[in-house]
């Protein structure tokens, strides 16, 4: 070490950079593992989830989807562009209106901690919170987003007055700002009693009975996009694994500098 300082002060910083390289890295990707996690394990639990055009009748759809071979549930919900506001702020956000039993798609927080809605009440992602400046307990006003190009009866459809929820709850969540209602009350709010926009479903374990629904919901007419949740998952979990790999390799070779 005497003999050769440069050389071995070099030494030393090769092998710290490396080690901070390997922690660094191990942080990320635990992180990325989390949000994984929590957004396609905790919070969004289907297997196959299918947007429509238009919306249809929840027990349709019900029943139709979960005819198809392989499907072992169906849970039709809404989903919908919204305008919320709160003493002069406004934002736009993502509305999803769920089951009071949903199982499938769950408003979720980082901590994995399944909230709820009540009636009349609505829970805001911290991030939309944050641009209305409200908190529990305080109300926003939720409106349709009248999309363009939108025929003109659903254009002046979305003129319909602004409806007012309670704030029951304001959760973190690991991407994005969702705002979560009860099924029956974004239906109110958006004019569309009875009817859902999307639904998600979970099949059984056989990979291609999986694909099967998947390719018959591809080719209804009525739908717009089909989301192969489990196919993701795979993925998600196949890229983990190569990280992992990664990291050891990384690892390995920090231990052969030291």
């Amino acid at each position: 070490i005497l003999r050769r300082p440069l050389r071995s002060v070099g030494t030393a910083v090769g092998v710290a950079a490396a080690l901070t390289l390997v922690i660094t890295t191990s942080a990320v990707l635990d992180s990325v593992r989390k949000t994984f996690d929590i957004m396609f394990n905790v919070a969004e639990r289907g297997d196959l989830r299918v947007d429509l055009f238009a919306p249809e009748p929840v027990e349709k759809l019900r029943a139709e989807l979960g005819s198809l071979a392989g499907v072992t549930a169906v849970e039709p919900l809404v989903a919908a562009p919204v305008a919320l506001a709160h003493d002069g702020a406004h934002v736009d956000a993502l509305a999803q209106g769920l089951p009071d039993d949903s199982e499938l798609v769950r408003a979720v927080d980082v901590n994995r901690g399944v909230v709820r809605p009540r009636s009349g009440g609505v829970v805001l992602a911290r991030a939309l919170a944050r641009k209305l400046n409200v908190a529990p307990g305080g109300a926003v006003t939720l409106a349709r987003v009248v999309e363009p190009g939108e025929p003109a009866a659903a254009a002046a459809d979305g003129a319909r007055p602004a409806a007012t929820f309670r704030v029951d709850d304001v959760i973190d969540v690991p991407v994005g700002g969702v705002a979560t209602l009860r099924l029956a009350d974004l239906q109110s709010a958006l004019g569309i009693p009875g009817l859902a926009t999307s639904a998600s479903m979970r099949t059984t374990a056989d990979a291609g009975a999986r694909r099967r629904v998947r390719d018959t919901l591809s080719a209804m007419a009525s739908a717009a996009r089909v989301e192969d949740a489990a196919a993701l998952r795979q993925n998600i979990a196949v890229f983990m694994g190569l990280a992992w790999l990664m990291l050891g390799a990384m690892l390995a070779l920090s231990v052969v500098l030291a």
